[in-house]
């Protein structure tokens, strides 16, 4: 059986919170592409926070075997510095600490829709599942035998009662009868599932406009964060703390 749109829907949206909610872990390159064209990295242990490109993070990569610690890879000018001033190092950490709590939050919020996207994806599954569900090929069987003994009493000019007229009648009825009070029942139980998939839908809204206003934040955040880089990188060159990659 082939699953309901509404389930397909469901699971794409299960991927979807799944990968935001893995956005900020420990080991991952956290990018401010964007903002502008000033290259930079700071390397601690296996993270990586960045503005720039995959060459820039590669570049900055280069210098673990050569750095003891953590250190600041950046380009000026079209030359490449280091910094391993741990002081300086600590402070840049520092610029990108409220955007590490906000990416903490984004990533709880995308757990939470992950689940129900789980929770949608097993009710599209129910619906898709509910069906009509009963075996009446005695009783139409049954009908269509006593409907050519009509026909055939008819086509030979032989009368037939209006009693047995009807019973077929009386029978049929009744089939019909049945069929309706499991299409009812089978109606009632899409309208329960569809009242769930309602609410979830609801919830994940709530959610997602969550995540869209801590991606507002986190804009803001990063601008901010850049310009202090940017100070911090300008007195690291000016105090001598900057050295060069060669």
């Amino acid at each position: 059986m082939k699953p309901s749109w509404k389930a397909a829907v469901s699971l794409l949206a299960l991927g979807t919170a799944i990968l935001l909610a893995q956005s900020s872990r420990k080991g991952e390159e956290h990018e401010q592409n964007g903002i502008d064209d000033q290259s930079y990295a700071i390397v601690s242990g296996d993270s990586l926070t960045m503005n720039g490109s995959s060459s820039d993070a590669r570049r900055a990569r280069m210098l673990r075997g050569r750095v003891q610690g953590d250190y600041i890879w950046f380009e000026r000018d079209l030359k490449f510095y280091y910094i391993t001033d741990a002081a300086l190092v600590a402070r840049a950490k520092e610029l990108f600490r409220p955007q590490e709590e906000l990416g903490r939050r984004q990533a709880e919020l995308g757990e939470q829709q992950a689940k129900l996207g789980e929770q949608q994806a097993k009710l599209g599954e129910e619906q898709s599942r509910v069906a009509v569900h009963g075996n009446f090929s005695a009783q139409m069987e049954d009908l269509k035998r006593q409907i050519e003994v009509l026909q055939k009493q008819e086509a030979t000019h032989k009368e037939y009662t209006e009693d047995d007229l009807g019973e077929l009648q009386g029978k049929v009825g009744d089939l019909q009868g049945r069929i309706g009070d499991l299409q009812a029942k089978a109606g009632e139980e899409q309208g329960r599932l569809g009242e769930q998939q309602g609410k979830l839908g609801e919830e994940q809204g709530k959610l997602g406009e969550q995540q869209g206003k801590l991606g507002e934040e986190q804009g803001r955040l990063a601008e901010i964060a850049y310009g202090k880089m940017k100070t911090l990188l300008d007195h690291a060159i000016s105090e001598g703390l900057a050295r060069p990659v060669n």
